[in-house]
């Protein structure tokens, strides 16, 4: 897993070395500062620093933190981490312009899951839910489609759908020690306001 996100991201700097010597309609040194709208329902904010490279090139380095009580059986359920990624704009970034985009981004990711036993068919009790006191540390990569509206007044709406994968490489279940999952669907859905320095 390691060496084909290493290769990757070799694939994806070759390729934005190509291009970097197209000169960028924005001024030479902007850069984006970006937060996730969407997580305010996560209760936590996110941070995006963008940087573009040439007129259909960028780089970003993201950190994502949230948490979410009772929801979809889990009664505490808190993630934190990384994203690097690279987009490529199909039209030449400027301003009062739109342009959509796709993306590749590797990172990591912590997750915490905590939940209490309880019957879900109260009185009967034929259908219920085991505690679970999960943390795990993952590696995850994929792709990104979207696009993004640069307003002239330097202000960016910025929006994309997601869907990757993620592998752990630590994990750890109190409730059962014995327990290892796998990997799992890393799916992801951002509308980000910006500002451009």
């Amino acid at each position: 897993m390691r060496k084909l996100a290493l290769i990757i991201l070799l694939m994806m700097g070759t390729h934005m070395a190509a291009y970097a010597q197209e000169e960028t309609l924005l001024p030479k040194r902007s850069i984006w500062i970006k937060t996730n709208l969407l997580n305010l329902l996560a209760q936590r904010p996110t941070l995006t620093i963008e940087k573009p490279l040439s007129s259909h090139w960028s780089v970003g380095l993201s950190y994502v933190n949230g948490q979410f009580t009772r929801i979809l059986l889990t009664d505490h359920y808190r993630y934190d981490g990384f994203t690097l990624d690279t987009k490529y704009y199909f039209n030449r970034l400027n301003y009062d312009s739109f342009s959509p985009y796709v993306s590749m981004y590797v990172g990591n990711l912590n997750r915490r899951l905590h939940s209490e036993a309880k019957v879900l068919d109260k009185p009967v009790g034929l259908f219920g839910v085991g505690a679970r006191d999960f943390y795990g540390q993952s590696v995850r990569m994929g792709a990104n489609i979207g696009g993004q509206y640069l307003f002239t007044n330097r202000v960016s709406l910025d929006g994309h759908v997601g869907l990757g994968y993620g592998k752990y490489y630590k994990q750890l279940d109190k409730t059962d020690p014995s327990t290892k999952n796998g990997g799992y669907i890393d799916a992801n859905l951002w509308l980000s306001i910006g500002y451009c320095f």
